[in-house]
């Protein structure tokens, strides 16, 4: 079945009101809310038919399935909307904003919201006649309209600043706006809506938004889900089966003496490190699977491996109280700092690579990589976490979770 055409639908995407409707038969032209004398009958599964036929007659429309869409609504009984919000949504699309704000006043709206619907519209208004580089009258909707309502003054602000715009051009790379012949009337009413009851105005594509969240709940409830299964289908639930489950070994890699108690990917997926308590870290190639380093240092078990952003280098931390810098290519020792007062446990890179974090069962160190230690704290470390910028660092202590600020190594409370 082809969509059906219809000839005067506006280029926007609205149609504009048939006679019928102007006459008030067809449509609910004398209130927002569509009303019907089946309004309050449900269906077997408890929703309002009300609610679920006008939810269907906006998903046919939206799939260009216009005259379907009528036929439904006349043998309903139940319209989509009122002639006023069409008409409404039609004076947003093609930017008759006198007509607007007048609508919008009949739309039954929170008074606590006028303002903010009023903001909107006029803030629209403003662009579009400093995009046709009508400047005077831009400047009397920003002296006489805008800043009346008292409303947002920053970003009145900000508008004041794009009169400064050379260029149609200009103005809307500096306001991030793509102009009235992008998307931006439909991004204002997607913004009106939310002042909008959705029993006045239903939201734009409702049906498909709740069939995508019930889809979602299901694929976050399944129980065996593997992300490999990307089907999708609104005949049945999503359903994975346990044989989806990995059973067998890709490869085992047994070149340790002793358990293995961390391993950790590089930043480019092609190398493994595993630390032991045989006092070795492994570092393997994932093409082979064969070791490509075997980096051997420590007196005593290694209890942590990270990588350097660049991948070059990994620390690594032991029960000797030790915390080793190696070269990953090389498989050279590059330095060692034993200034833990106990078992090193725990590491963390900054993004810049010259700096690093070791915590202990007693103190958590900040040392950069040649040598000198910046800060230190008596905190009792389990693990921790550095923040993608560097600025901050998260230490779990036990039972408490400390944040430090690493631009002015300040505890956040």
């Amino acid at each position: 079945m082809k969509p059906d055409v219809d000839p005067h639908t506006h280029p926007n995407g609205t149609r504009p009101a048939s006679t019928e409707e102007k006459n008030g038969v067809g449509a609910a032209s004398t209130s927002m809310a569509v009303d019907s004398p089946e309004k309050d009958m449900i269906t077997p599964s408890g929703f309002s038919r009300h609610e679920l036929v006008r939810l269907m007659v906006q998903s046919l429309q939206s799939l260009g399935y216009k005259k379907t869409a009528q036929e439904l609504e006349t043998e309903s009984g139940y319209q989509l909307e009122s002639a006023a919000v069409t008409r409404f949504r039609e004076c947003v699309l093609t930017g008759n904003w006198e007509e607007l704000e007048h609508l919008a006043g009949k739309l039954d709206l929170n008074p606590a919201h006028e303002v903010s619907v009023k903001f909107l519209i006029r803030e629209q208004k403003f662009l579009e006649l400093l995009e046709a580089r009508q400047i005077k009258s831009a400047l009397i909707v920003l002296r006489s309209e805008l800043t009346p309502l008292n409303q947002n003054m920053e970003r009145v602000h900000t508008l004041t600043s794009y009169m400064m715009s050379t260029s149609a051009e200009d103005l809307r790379q500096r306001a991030s706006w793509d102009g009235s012949d992008g998307t931006s009337r439909q991004a204002l009413l997607t913004a009106l809506q939310k002042y909008i009851s959705p029993a006045v105005m239903v939201p734009e594509s409702r049906l498909e938004t709740m069939l995508k969240q019930a889809t979602e709940l299901q694929t976050m409830n399944c129980f065996y889900h593997d992300n490999r299964n990307t089907t999708s289908s609104l005949y049945s639930d999503h359903v994975c089966e346990k044989t989806g489950i990995p059973t067998v070994s890709r490869r085992v890699l047994d070149s340790h003496t002793n358990e293995v108690w961390y391993i950790s990917f590089s930043h480019d997926g092609r190398y493994l490190a595993s630390a032991s308590a045989d006092r070795r870290i492994i570092i393997w190639n994932l093409e082979t699977f064969e070791p490509m380093q075997t980096l051997q240092g420590h007196e005593d078990k290694v209890t942590c491996c990270v990588w350097s952003p660049n991948d070059s280098q990994i620390l690594t931390a032991g029960n000797d109280r030790a915390v080793n810098l190696w070269d990953v290519q090389t498989g050279t020792l590059k330095s060692s700092f034993k200034r833990h007062s106990d078992a090193a446990i725990c590491l963390g890179w900054l993004p810049s690579g010259d700096r690093f974090v070791s915590g202990s069962e007693k103190d958590l160190l900040l040392t950069t990589t040649a040598g000198e230690q910046l800060c230190s704290w008596k905190y009792p470390v389990r693990d921790l976490a550095i923040s993608n910028d560097g600025k901050m660092l998260v230490v779990m202590c036990g039972a408490i979770i400390r944040v430090i600020d690493l631009e002015d190594m300040t505890e956040i409370r």
